[in-house]
Formats: structure tokens, sequence, C-alpha cells
């Protein structure tokens, strides 16, 4: 009702959703009425991150969570590879490998252009970073990994990764600069930490403003950019690496696609 509104003050170019699907539909059918382009952006392969949620509430027993869960992944792959991406004038989408993917379920190469990630590199000049004050750092070997954790990224790699530092370098501290997407993802975090007998060689900052964190990473001597294989990340285009790099840090990552190019 709002996109029909707002055409009687100015008509739009197109109408552009990221990453929603009911919202999406219904955003279509607004364009539609308006006679102007409907484009979707897809930075996240939404509707098997919903199944990965599905399965994992499922090992815990299938209840009404459970079938809520269920009903939205169903839906939401309807909607979107059945309405939306094929009704679209275009598509972007968030790597060439997230564009060969959906070409392989049937939505036109043609119509889909890829815009993987990138820095500014005035932004991320070393120069222009003020390196971290934080005492906790000081006489330490540091390796920084760069945002986010959760049980789907696997995570606890990171932890495997300190394990194996402390055996060899025992002043060294693991930064993780990020947080979790939910309490109950950092408070798994934290047990993970706690268990493995690594509080003193794991330092976890939460969310900081950027320059902040970046404060953290220029203080770094390796950086770490661990992306899970699989439908949910192969096809992402993380911005760890490029960041690392750009700041002069050398980096550790794994071979998904476009860390895989970054890196040739």
């Amino acid at each position: 009702l709002g996109l029909l509104r707002a055409w009687r003050r100015v008509r739009p170019g197109c109408v552009q959703v990221r990453d929603k699907i009911a919202s999406a539909f219904m955003a279509w059918l607004a364009a539609r009425l308006l006679g102007v382009p409907f484009v979707y952006w897809m930075s996240f392969p939404i509707v098997e991150g919903f199944e990965v949620r599905r399965d994992a509430i499922g090992k815990r027993g299938r209840g009404a969570l459970w079938l809520a869960h269920a009903l939205r992944a169903q839906a939401s792959r309807l909607l979107l590879y059945r309405l939306v991406l094929p009704r679209a004038d275009h598509v972007f989408v968030q790597s060439e490998a997230m564009r060969a993917w959906l070409a392989g379920r049937g939505i036109a190469a043609g119509r889909m252009t890829a815009v993987p990630m990138g820095v500014d590199s005035a932004v991320f000049a070393r120069s222009a970073i003020v390196p971290s004050t934080d005492p906790r750092l000081d006489g330490r070997r540091v390796v920084v990994y760069l945002g986010s954790v959760a049980q789907s990224r696997q995570s606890g790699f990171l932890l495997d990764v300190a394990l194996l530092l402390r055996a060899r370098l025992p002043d060294v501290l693991l930064v993780i600069a990020g947080d979790a997407p939910s309490p109950d993802e950092m408070a798994w975090m934290r047990r993970e930490i706690a268990s493995l007998k690594l509080g003193e060689h794991v330092l976890l900052t939460g969310w900081l403003p950027q320059r902040e964190a970046l404060g953290y990473v220029v203080r770094a001597e390796v950086g770490l950019s661990p992306i899970p294989r699989g439908v949910l990340f192969d096809v992402s285009s993380p911005t760890k690496l490029v960041e690392y790099l750009a700041l002069g840090i050398p980096s550790v990552a794994n071979d998904i696609p476009d860390q895989a190019l970054v890196l040739e």
C-alpha cells in the first residue's frame, strides 16, 4: 500500500527487495501494478538457512516449534524458487558461485548479476587505523577472527586452532572480534571455551564499532577466515579475508569459491 501511495507522488524506477520472501512476493505484485521492474537481491540462501534451523530443532524432537519451522521452510521454498525469483526482472547475487548455483535451479543466468563483497581501501588503509590499546593483548602472540560466531558456521573450529597453537605457543591469544546472532549461540561458545580450558587464550570482544574492531586486527600477526563448506556458505562472499589483506595482515583461509578466488 505504501508503494502504491508513493506512486502518486513520484514513480519509482524499480522495486528492489533484499533477502525477504513473503514481502518480496507482495512487492512483486506492487511492482506489476505500478508497471516498473522488480529486482531481487539475494545475499544469503535464506530458505536453506530456514531448513538448517528446522533440522537443528528436529534433533531435539518434533513438536510444535519444529512444525512451525518446517512449514516456514516449505512455504519459503515455494515462494522464492517458484514465484519470486523466476518472475524477477533481475536478480543480484552475492558471488559467481551463487549465480551458478541458482542457474542450476532454473533461474536464467542472463537475468543475474554477481556483486562480490569488497572493502573501501581508504577506510581499510593500515595507516588510518589506530591499534587497540587493550592491555590484554600486551605480550601475547595475537591471532584474530573478525566476524560472527555461530554453530552453523562451525565456530568451534576456531577453538581447535587455539588448542593447537597453545601447545606450541603458550602466550598465544585468539581474539574473536565479533558476536553471535543470538544469546544462546554466544552462551554455547562460552561453554566450549570453558570446557576446553581456553579462557586465558581466547578473547571474545562482542560487537564493536568498525574502527575499534580494526584496532584489534592490526595488533594481530595472522587473520583467520575459516568458512564451512556446504550449501549455506559455498555461495557466500565473505569480507574477512579481503579486510585482513587490505590491512596487510597475513591470512589463512579455506577454499570456498569466493575465498579461493581471492587467494589466487
